[in-house]
């Protein structure tokens, strides 16, 4: 039984000359790959697109946040300095 790994490497080797793998790759399977990562990628830029409105809601409604947090923080800073007159 000692042959036997001696054997299948042989085989194994013999077949990888005689397949060339890298042909192969770009014979059969480059094209239908590359057909896939184009869907992939139409499928994602339809996504982003119709989640496009979404994200700018949450923008605006981050900018709207930092403002009201902003003008708070300044009239509660202020709000010592300035006082109604009293007439």
């Amino acid at each position: 039984m000692p042959d036997v790994p001696d054997l299948a490497t042989a085989v194994a080797t013999e077949l990888a000359k005689q397949i060339p793998i890298k042909d192969a790759y770009s014979d059969a399977l480059s094209p239908g790959m590359k057909q896939t990562g184009a869907a992939i990628e139409d499928i994602t830029k339809t996504l982003r697109l119709a989640l496009a409105p979404f994200q700018v809601g949450a923008d605006f409604k981050t900018v709207c946040h930092g403002l009201s947090t902003n003008l708070y923080a300044e009239f509660q800073k202020n709000e010592g300095r300035h006082h109604r007159r009293k007439f």
